[in-house]
This record gives C-alpha cells, sequence and structure tokens, in this order.
C-alpha cells in the first residue's frame, strides 16, 4: 500500500518529465535527419524524420520537415498526409518552399494547398488604436496606467519607455539609457503603489550595444507620477523578460535564459528563484496568475502552456483537448476566469488566440482564434506576407525559416473587438457587454489584481499580441497586461488588447523554433 502511495505521490512529476523527455528525443531524432540527409541517405533520413514526429506529433516544423522529405523521396501520399495534419494544426507552407516544386504536378495538391491558404489568411478582427511614429522603435511591452489614461509601452532598441493616450499621442515617459536601461522587456502597472515595474536587458539590437553590455539585467520601478526611479534590482546572467503583479504585490518574472520564473515579494532585497532547471520551462515567456493566486500560468515558447504551483514549485503541462497545438506561445494574459489569451507567434502565420480552461483549470477546453496575420500597413499586403516571429534566449537560431529584410514601417497598437474578451467584474465570463465608454475615468486604486494591483475601474487588459524579428533576430513582444476593476451591481466591462506591430517578413514554413 505504501508503495502505492508513493507512486501516486511521484506520477505527476514523471509525466512532466515524460513529457520533456519526449521532446527531446524529438530533437535527437530530427538532427540525426538532417544528418543523414546530408550524407544522401534519403531512406534514413525520412525514418528519422517520421520518429521525430511521433515523439512530437504538435510540432508543426517537424511535420512539415518530414513532408519535405517524403516529397523529395517520391512519397507524395506521405507528404499528404503529414500536411493535412499541418493545416488542422493552424499553420501553412509558401510557394517557396520546397515541398511546393516537388508536389506542384501531384494530383490533389491544387486542392490541399487551397484549403492551406484559406486557413491561413488574414483574420483581422482589430483595428488600429495607435501608431506609433517611431519605425525603429521596436515596441515589447504594453501596461495601461489607468489614472492616468494612458498606455505605456516599452522599446528594445530605444531603451526606453513612452506613453500612449487614448488619442494615440505619444510621448516620452522614460529617455532612451535612462538610469542604465537597457532593452526594455516586460512592463506591468502596480496602480495602488503607483509604481511601474520593467523588466531590462542588455540585447544585441539595442542602441549603443557592445559585448561588455552581455548578460546584464535588471528589474526597475519607477514613479508613475513623476517618472523618476524609486528601485533597482540587479539580476545578473539572467534574461529577465515578462513580469506580472500578484495582489500582495510581488513581482513574477520570466527567465529565458537561466530557465526559470523568479519573484520579488514586498520589501525582499533580491529576486528569489520559484522554480529553475525544471525541463518542460526550456523557453518561458507571458505569465498569468489564476484568480486563486496559488498558481501562474507559463507561456513557454518551446513546450507550450505550463502551470506551476507556486507553494510547491511543480510545473505541469497545460495540454489541449482535440487537435491544435500550443507550441509557440509567447504573450499571455488573463482575460477572466478560465480564460486566457494569447499570442502564438511560433506558429506561421502568428495568430492571437484564446484559450478556456477547464473548470479545474488544467486543461485547454478550447482554442479559438481572435486575430491572424495582424494587418501591417495600409493598403494590401502580399499573402506571405506577416510579423516574422522573432525570438532570442537558448533557443534562438534554431529550426527557423529563411529570413528577408523589409522596409521598417510605423509600429501600431492593435484593438480586437471588445466580444472576444468579454467578463463582469464578480460574474462569469460571457455573461456581459463590454463598456460602452470605454476605460475607466482615473477612479482611485484600491482593489488588487494581476498586472495592476486592481483599481476602481472596469476590468482593463492590455497585452502586446504582434511582435517582428529585430536586427539580430533578438525578441521584439511579449505580453503584459494590466487589470483593473470596480465593483459594480451590474458588472460592465472594458477590453483592450493592443499589439504593437512593426516591419512585415515573410512568413516561414512552421513554428520557427523547437
Amino acid at each position: 500500500m505504501r508503495h502505492a502511495i508513493l507512486f501516486v505521490l511521484l506520477c505527476p512529476g514523471l509525466l512532466a518529465a515524460q513529457a520533456a523527455d519526449s521532446a527531446q528525443a524529438a530533437r535527437a531524432h530530427l538532427r540525426a535527419a538532417n544528418a543523414a540527409l546530408r550524407a544522401g541517405d534519403t531512406a534514413a533520413a525520412l525514418g528519422a524524420a517520421e520518429l521525430a514526429v511521433r515523439a512530437w506529433p504538435t510540432q508543426v516544423a517537424y511535420r512539415l520537415t518530414l513532408a519535405r522529405f517524403a516529397a523529395r523521396a517520391g512519397r507524395a501520399e506521405l507528404a499528404f498526409r503529414e500536411l493535412d495534419t499541418v493545416i488542422a494544426l493552424g499553420a501553412g507552407w509558401t510557394d517557396r518552399d520546397p515541398l511546393h516544386a516537388a508536389l506542384a504536378g501531384a494530383p490533389g495538391y491544387a486542392a490541399l494547398q487551397a484549403r492551406m491558404q484559406a486557413g491561413v489568411a488574414p483574420l483581422a478582427r482589430s483595428r488600429v488604436q495607435a501608431t506609433l511614429p517611431d519605425t525603429l522603435f521596436h515596441p515589447e511591452g504594453i501596461a495601461w496606467d489607468g489614472a492616468r489614461q494612458r498606455f505605456l509601452v516599452s522599446s528594445i532598441r530605444r531603451r526606453q519607455v513612452v506613453a500612449v493616450d487614448l488619442q494615440g499621442r505619444t510621448v516620452p515617459f522614460l529617455r532612451p539609457g535612462q538610469d542604465g536601461l537597457d532593452a526594455v522587456i516586460g512592463l506591468g502597472v502596480d496602480s495602488m503603489a503607483g509604481v511601474l515595474w520593467l523588466a531590462s536587458r542588455a540585447l544585441p539590437n539595442q542602441e549603443g550595444y557592445t559585448a561588455a553590455d552581455a548578460g546584464r539585467s535588471a528589474l526597475y520601478a519607477y514613479d508613475l507620477a513623476t517618472g523618476t526611479l524609486q528601485r533597482r534590482v540587479d539580476a545578473a546572467g539572467a534574461g529577465l523578460g515578462d513580469l506580472t503583479l500578484g495582489p500582495d504585490g510581488t513581482v513574477y518574472l520570466s527567465d529565458d535564459v537561466g530557465q526559470a520564473i523568479h519573484r520579488l515579494r514586498p520589501g525582499a532585497p533580491a529576486l528569489e528563484a520559484v522554480i529553475r532547471g525544471d525541463p518542460l520551462l526550456r523557453s518561458p515567456q507571458g505569465l498569468a496568475l489564476a484568480p486563486d493566486g496559488a498558481r501562474l500560468y507559463v507561456a513557454d515558447w518551446s513546450h507550450g502552456l505550463q502551470v506551476v504551483d507556486l507553494a510547491s514549485g511543480r510545473v505541469r503541462t497545460v495540454p489541449l483537448d482535440g487537435v491544435g497545438t500550443l507550441l509557440g506561445l509567447d504573450g499571455l494574459v488573463l482575460a477572466a476566469p478560465g480564460r486566457l489569451v494569447a499570442l502564438q507567434n511560433g506558429l506561421a502565420p502568428p495568430r492571437v488566440v484564446a484559450l478556456t480552461l477547464d473548470a479545474a483549470g488544467e486543461r485547454v477546453a478550447r482554442l479559438e482564434v481572435l486575430d491572424r496575420h495582424l494587418p501591417l500597413a495600409t493598403g494590401a499586403q502580399a499573402r506571405d506576407q506577416h510579423p516574422r516571429a522573432g525570438h532570442g534566449g537558448a533557443d534562438a537560431g534554431r529550426d527557423r525559416g529563411p529570413a528577408r529584410r523589409a522596409l521598417p514601417r510605423h509600429p501600431r497598437l492593435h484593438r480586437p473587438p471588445g466580444d472576444h474578451l468579454r467578463h463582469g467584474a464578480g460574474g462569469p465570463a460571457g455573461h456581459h457587454r463590454p463598456h460602452p465608454r470605454g476605460p475607466a475615468l482615473g477612479r482611485p486604486q484600491s482593489r488588487r489584481g494581476q498586472h495592476g494591483r486592481g483599481g476602481r475601474g472596469p476590468a482593463i487588459r492590455g497585452i502586446l499580441a504582434t511582435r517582428g524579428r529585430g536586427d539580430a533576430g533578438r525578441r521584439l513582444g511579449q505580453a503584459v497586461s494590466a487589470r483593473n476593476r470596480r465593483p459594480r451591481r451590474r458588472p460592465r466591462p472594458d477590453r483592450r488588447v493592443l499589439a504593437p506591430v512593426r516591419a512585415a517578413r515573410p512568413w516561414p514554413s512552421g513554428a520557427s523554433r523547437s
């Protein structure tokens, strides 16, 4: 009986290890497949690619690789089967892909390609909220300052933060490089304390970068009213990225270099690691705190949606019911109890998705595409243009399609329709209409919540929903959110889901990173 109890206790950790081992095995099989192909052994390459897909069935890039190998070997039926699955997973390929030339004359390929093109066609439900004047701004994070009715947007290249009001006017909030800022990544507004928290790290595509800057990272706190520095907490060697705030003011941060989640408790002198080195956290990005405050959802770019038990530090994968993939998730926000909104820029084309959780919050019961292939400029775009998924960290440079340069365009903040993020304070999601009057009008802050520790106003959240490739291929987009609530008898919430959009990039074939 004791052995049985021990097995039950160890089983969750065992399952997590198996999931991570499966992904690792798939990577090993794909490396073997590429090596066999370079050696001229197409049959061995095909066999190894099949093993990679079997080990990691939701990895689009691996299925496309298998389809290419199958087309090269003259096995059109296998290539068609894999491409059919790629379409079901929500991805596609371009006319420049080698498999297109290999299969163009095969019976049934034209119908398959037409179905793929329909599945990845632009789904533009958002509208432009604001256009930033600086084409080299490289926006990254965004947060809502309800008391001042403005959005705060961070820049990787300029190493600063700007404020954007509801009329789209942009003014500097922090100067470039102020107080030693490097590239500015995640933002979080603490409305109760009147503080803007931001994560900064040295990246090669920031202005003034030198090799001596490598490994520098820090968490900053600024006064929202004056922009003066209140605190800096260094995290040398870390890769601080996204952040979110707990109801008590604790700051949680992702670290894709150290493969860790950190937190800074109120009054603590330094960051502490909540979890480090777990095999399921290969590239942690966006964070969203569960309503109970006991669990932290993590968008892991390589392994999909994870959830961390903050008391024990245990990490579990949150699987998706049905056909689809959660790989390539980046930005993440809790839009309502049991409902997450995420940027999935590891898929080609990238998209904004709503994830409805089950009652226990342990599975994704439904995935809904809110926006896909966001428009990048006024006028028509070629069908194969979209913001190229870019990313830094431990996996930078792996499993990517060919990169092409494009002329810079003005970054934009996009706002999808409020109907896609319905929730009323104090009521279940979907039972209330979006607030017709827009965001809160700067009322006193009292109640605490995610990314803003609340406020006396309708629920407001911002998410940076689209990102593009930087000069050195570093990441240019993260998700942050601001959530402010005002208790009412008849809740009438507002939603703002915003996305800085920059230069167009040709989209690669499949997920750009394992």
